[in-house]
């Protein structure tokens, strides 16, 4: 930066801000720092590590020499961001130079980090620009001359929350020998000393509940909190396979012979309920494939009917008296035979819609029309990516969410149907949010079609991805069997696009209505054109 933009710098900062009595030093000092440590940061897997080192030990000089208190009170949103720069520039470098870490390592690790996302909070970003969209006016010249702007904040609070994940495996990593030495012990010999998991648990800032020890009903269904651009959460995950492990162990311990004195079951159903809910997570873990071999072999349906025997020898108590479904964790299993999922009538509100009257009169049954339909899927390259439902009278059935280009062609390769490849499984909406979180500047589609005795009507709003996600995690894999030899006259298809936008790192994607593309182009792009016999 040189003098003449200090200089421009320094004059803006004191005639927008009013900073009057700050030193002129000072002020050019934050300013210089501020716009030096945010590119550092943009670009810090281009620059070298002695480099970076040089960087961020002249720019940590230079903010630590800023003395004038009024400033750092008045310009606390540029203050705090360059140090949640810094910090998170620190612990990249640290991470990015140390190939094996050890425990007090990933420690300074997690400090150093927890240092900068404490900065990025205390500038309270979100009321500063807010300043700006009560009262209707844009981002201030001052701000938009550093940068400060909500879609960088945006963007770097983005870069810090993938960081912290890599870091949360490393830390799971880390603890998860001293998880199978409190497995080891408590199934072996009875001793469980949940006060040590609970100490390394506590080095990374993980929540882990003792719940079960105490008698006490929690709930463990994952909450998806609301991502916000503008504060960063401070704690960290517990892997799902650990948390499995502490309430089993917690169990196992319960219904052994050697559990602490003092230790009194008073209520039977919370135990219970602990149990069945543990018993469904466990099948879902298992189901999802995500488990170690260590987990696959220790904990299966065997070692949990013994569970469950032992618990009854020591609390008898009937399950079937358990009559208070909220209290759990996940709805109870019904056989997928029993269950039917159902089309919204009115549909979801699409990007947009197409209607074909008479549709294949030569084929008279639902089985018939859906081998068509699959045939013409699988040969544009939908195999086993359909999901069926029922609807009043005929059938429904929508395509995976799928990434695309702007023109409505499928994007080629691996990364067509990478953000639903997790399937159908009870935790797969958290996977496909997580997927589409990291994309920038993406188009993602949804195709649906009804094949119904008239046209189907729409909702008057907008759909949510979310919304339409929720809908193919509770579908049929194929056309329902007692649908098959459904037949009526006439049929007619209506087709409709599902096409969302995302714009950047960080941001929902959102419904496209405005010069939306046809729903013929979106056929003709997939090759699916055939659909409509054109």
């Amino acid at each position: 930066m040189n003098l003449k933009s200090c200089l421009a710098c320094l004059f803006l900062f004191g005639t927008t801000h009013n900073f009057a009595q700050t030193e002129a030093s000072d002020s050019l000092t934050l300013v210089q720092a501020f716009v030096n440590l945010s590119i550092t940061a943009e670009y810090i897997d281009s620059i070298g590590d002695k480099r970076l080192v040089k960087i961020l030990s002249y720019e940590e000089n230079e903010l630590n020499s800023i003395t004038d208190t009024n400033l750092v009170s008045t310009a606390k949103h540029l203050y705090n961001t360059a140090h949640a720069y810094l910090f998170f520039a620190k612990t990249a470098l640290d991470v990015r130079t140390h190939t094996n870490a050890d425990q007090s390592t990933l420690i300074n690790w997690k400090n150093t980090l927890d240092t900068g996302i404490r900065f990025f909070n205390a500038a309270s970003l979100r009321k500063h620009f807010q300043l700006y969209y009560d009262t209707s006016k844009s981002v201030e010249t001052f701000d938009l001359f550093v940068g400060l702007n909500p879609e960088r904040v945006g963007g770097f609070s983005g870069t810090i929350n993938r960081f912290k994940s890599k870091l949360n495996r490393k830390f799971n990593d880390n603890i998860y020998p001293h998880f199978i030495r409190q497995y080891r012990a408590v199934t072996l010999t009875g001793e469980f000393n949940f006060d040590s998991l609970k100490y390394y648990t506590a080095l990374f800032n993980m929540p882990l509940t003792d719940a079960i020890l105490k008698n006490e009903w929690e709930g463990y269904v994952p909450v998806l909190s609301k991502l916000d651009k503008f504060l960063i959460r401070q704690s960290y995950d517990l892997d799902r396979e650990l948390q499995l492990l502490s309430r089993y162990m917690q169990l196992y311990y319960l219904s052994g012979g050697k559990a602490k004195t003092g230790i009194t079951i008073r209520n039977k159903e919370n135990l219970y309920q602990s149990f069945e809910a543990l018993e469904w997570d466990i099948e879902s873990y298992l189901r999802n494939g995500e488990a170690t071999e260590f987990f696959k072999g220790e904990i299966s349906d065997s070692t949990l009917k013994i569970l469950y025997k032992k618990l009854q020898q020591r609390y008898p108590y009937q399950l079937k008296q358990l009559s208070n479904p909220k209290h759990m964790a996940l709805p109870k299993m019904v056989p997928p035979g029993n269950r039917k999922y159902f089309f919204p009538e009115p549909a979801p509100f699409p990007s947009a819609a197409l209607y074909v009257q008479n549709f294949l009169p030569a084929q008279k049954t639902m089985k018939q029309v859906d081998q068509v339909i699959v045939n013409i899927f699988n040969s544009a390259g939908y195999n086993n990516q359909l999901h069926y439902y029922y609807v009043g009278t005929g059938f429904a059935v929508t395509t995976s969410l799928e990434k695309i280009d702007d023109n409505g062609a499928p994007v080629s390769g691996s990364k067509r149907f990478h953000v639903s490849e997790v399937g159908n499984e009870s935790f797969s909406f958290y996977q496909v949010f997580k997927s589409i979180f990291f994309e920038t500047k993406s188009s993602f589609r949804i195709f649906a079609f009804v094949v119904s005795p008239g046209q189907v009507s729409v909702q008057s709003k907008p759909t949510s991805i979310s919304g339409m996600q929720d809908l193919i995690s509770n579908s049929h894999p194929t056309l329902p069997a007692d649908l098959e030899n459904l037949q009526f006259t006439p049929k007619w298809l209506s087709a409709f696009v599902y096409h969302f936008v995302q714009s950047d790192i960080g941001e929902v994607p959102m419904l496209k209505t405005k010069n939306a593309l046809p729903v013929e182009t979106h056929l003709r792009q997939s090759k699916l054109e055939k659909l409509i016999g054109r």
